[in-house]
């Protein structure tokens, strides 16, 4: 329990204090989020010196059924070789209240992937996103952004 407050205000932290992104790329889910249904974004990397944060921002409905949203996120490098992690993001805490910013109809919650890395090759690196519920389709998630900023730590 004390361990989800922690990502939670680092969350929020994270949120608050990041430049704009270098990399923002939102991708649109129109109407019910089934499995099939692969959100695909690529970042050019050109710099392997340079560190980077890594985040994903989601956008739901207020009317979306459940408190976190399992995703599968594979990466394709420049390389060909592929990574996968599935991730579990808390979207409310356990009385039910949304963590992120809400407005009447939506909430946005971003959540940290990785931070202050590097990447270690040039080129393009593909990401896959998918939904990975026990649902076959997921109804109320309005899109995913997937943002890329220099990293503030040295």
């Amino acid at each position: 329990m004390k361990q989800l407050y922690i990502i939670l205000i680092f969350g929020l932290f994270f949120t608050a204090c990041q430049p704009n992104p270098i990399h923002s790329e939102k991708l649109e889910i129109d109407n019910d989020w089934l499995y099939q249904d692969q959100l695909k974004s690529k970042i050019t990397v050109e710099d392997t010196i340079q560190k980077y944060d890594l985040a994903l921002k989601v956008n739901h409905s207020k009317d979306f059924y459940f408190q976190n949203i399992y995703l599968n996120i594979e990466t394709l490098f420049p390389d060909g070789n592929k990574k996968s992690e599935p991730l579990s993001l808390q979207l409310a805490n356990r009385s039910g209240n949304w963590i992120g910013k809400c407005n009447k109809q939506d909430c946005e919650t971003v959540f940290s992937l990785q931070d202050n890395f590097r990447f270690k090759q040039l080129g393009d690196h593909e990401f896959t996103i998918g939904q990975f519920s026990r649902e076959e389709k997921l109804v109320g998630v309005n899109e995913i952004e997937l943002l890329l900023f220099e990293s503030q730590k040295k």
